[in-house]
């Protein structure tokens, strides 16, 4: 007969306010039914905390708006509603029916330069003076803006493109090129442009595809045909070439980590520097450890760091010793008895 004994369940009710359920717990101190639940109740009073301090800091400066959600009273309510009730300022705005002066103080405005201040500059595209009526103003004009940026670029475009269509616009006043396809002369305006239209520059990408050229491997120097800007005549001579640039970068960074330390066990192949050398024999000279050992008469034990090999091991066995100490201290003397004939 097997003698098994359980510690009695509780069941409790969830201390956070929005939650509110119940749940089954062996101890009988939970408070809350998961870790969402704890933190959205520090959360909660911690906001809680905050607006009782608020209150009593600006009670007596009329000047400083409130939230008309919470009540929480600041000089900038901008921060405070998109963190906390996750609104942006026009559809707060809209929504609970606030202006400006409901989100900003008087002090708080005078401190923010809104406008240019009379100072003067000169147009980007003009080079015309003119009056600033904001601090990062750059054109006189919105026709200097639409002529000079990207934005105006595409506004350009939505306006030239279909009056170009209509005849609105003489098609003699661009450029005469000739298309590199056909060869035929043609009128564009368009800055960069090579062919005539969209079938003779499908047709040239085909053609230049359809050709093979001979090139030379830059790994094996053997030739090989293709169409594109290949440089490897396979993904071995790749593979190998990524190798070789990996492995100097590993060999620079290594001596340039190992430079002060003393006893660091060191590659007789490549000359690289690490603490365990196992895995890098292994990886870049197609090596085992002991055809690497019996070839350059090495002992197993040189291809470690012996001081900081002894320093992992007594940290382990203490990690070791630290969690089976709290597993037996955990574990029921029940538990323990499981397997005890009565």
């Amino acid at each position: 007969m097997l003698i098994t004994k359980h510690m009695d369940d509780y069941i409790l009710k969830c201390k956070n306010k929005d939650c509110g359920i119940t749940f089954r717990t062996d101890l009988k101190l939970v408070l809350y039914c998961s870790e969402k639940c704890y933190d959205a109740s520090l959360l909660a009073d911690m906001r809680v905390k905050t607006l009782a301090e608020s209150i009593e800091r600006y009670k007596d400066d009329t000047d400083i708006p409130t939230c008309k959600i919470c009540g929480f009273r600041s000089p900038n309510l901008i921060q405070h509603i998109f963190e906390v009730h996750g609104l942006r300022q026009k559809t707060y705005m809209r929504k609970y029916k606030a202006k400006i002066h409901d989100l900003y103080s008087k002090e708080y405005r005078e401190k923010v330069p809104t406008h240019g201040n009379g100072d003067k500059a000169i147009c980007k595209n003009c080079d015309t003076v003119f009056e600033k009526s904001s601090p990062n103003q750059v054109y006189c004009c919105e026709e200097c803006f639409v002529a000079k940026t990207k934005e105006g670029k595409r506004l350009r475009d939505a306006i030239r493109w279909p009056r170009r269509k209509a005849g609105l616009i003489n098609a003699e006043a661009g450029r005469k090129l000739v298309c590199k396809q056909c060869e035929k002369e043609y009128i564009t305006h368009a800055p960069h442009s090579t062919f005539c239209s969209k079938k003779c520059r499908n047709r040239w990408f085909y053609e230049k595809k359809k050709k093979d050229y001979t090139k030379r491997c830059k790994k094996c120097d053997g030739e090989m045909k293709t169409h594109t800007h290949k440089r490897y005549c396979s993904k071995k001579c790749k593979d190998a070439v990524l190798r070789e640039r990996n492995l100097k970068t590993a060999i620079a960074k290594s001596l340039k980590k190992y430079k002060d330390v003393e006893g660091i066990p060191v590659c007789k192949i490549c000359g690289l520097k690490g603490q365990r050398l196992h895995y890098h024999i292994k990886a870049y000279h197609d090596m085992t450890t002991e055809q690497y050992c019996t070839e350059y008469s090495v002992k197993e034990k040189e291809l470690t760091y012996a001081p900081l090999h002894e320093a992992n091991r007594i940290k382990n066995k203490q990690i070791f010793e630290r969690k089976y100490k709290e597993y037996m201290e955990r574990t029921r003397a029940e538990a323990r008895n499981k397997y005890r004939h009565a």
